[in-house]
């Protein structure tokens, strides 16, 4: 069996339910090859799912975790692409993070308040980006004033990973879309390693127990991932 759940065309058409549904009845686990790279196993099935799942030994995280790209072996590893013990050691300082977590109301009110004052509008351009960036500087410690910088410094790193893994391997404009990539990741990066230096309170002052290239890659983790 061949479909690959990579192909957004799949979705777009709407076969993707019925796809899966023979996928799992029939080939719980199923190789695609790949139009990027060397290909990709498909794992649909329930049970064949909780059993890779449970085991690391086996089913490593460390070569990445996106289909038919693999992380090179002297690169950093962000939390998504440790196995144990090293991942339970890394979620846990993840976890202090949610100490710093902000109540909602005072934030997203006040912008709910301006946006009204001003006689409203397009509430999707006006909160949607606005509302959660606040959040998440208010989270981690950061100046009000650095969230709408943030929140287009993590619509970069997507919109530049994203193009990247949509070019083939030959395309002439790879090396283009691989600098830029690059570009996008280190500007966050270097944004956060100076904002943990300085940091005094929030999630960044929690990471600061971290090695500092720990503490920004985890950084730089949760705002690409959540934000």
């Amino acid at each position: 069996m061949t479909i690959d759940l990579l192909d957004p065309d799949l979705h777009a058409s709407g076969r993707a339910i019925d796809a899966l549904a023979r996928m799992r009845a029939e080939a719980p686990v199923s190789w695609t090859p790949g139009r990027r790279g060397p290909g990709y196993w498909s794992v649909t099935g329930h049970a064949e799912l909780c059993a890779a799942a449970r085991d690391a030994a086996s089913f490593s995280s460390w070569w990445g975790t996106r289909p038919e790209v693999r992380r090179p072996e002297g690169a950093p590893r962000p939390l998504h692409n440790l196995d144990p013990p090293a991942h339970g050691a890394l979620r846990m300082v993840a976890e202090r993070t949610l100490v710093a977590l902000p109540r909602p109301e005072p934030i997203a009110g006040a912008h709910v308040r301006a946006f009204a004052a001003g006689g409203g509008g397009d509430a999707v351009r006006a909160l949607a980006e606005p509302v959660p960036a606040a959040l998440f500087a208010s989270w981690m410690g950061l100046p009000e004033s650095d969230a709408s910088a943030l929140a287009r410094r993590v619509v970069e790193v997507h919109q530049a990973g994203a193009a990247l893994l949509d070019s083939m391997r030959d395309d002439p404009e790879r090396p283009a879309l691989v600098a830029r990539a690059r570009a996008a990741t280190e500007a966050i990066g270097a944004y956060f390693r100076e904002a943990i230096a300085r940091a005094r309170q929030g999630a960044l002052a929690l990471l600061r127990d971290l090695p500092l290239d720990e503490a920004v890659m985890l950084a730089a983790l949760l705002v690409e991932a959540g934000l």
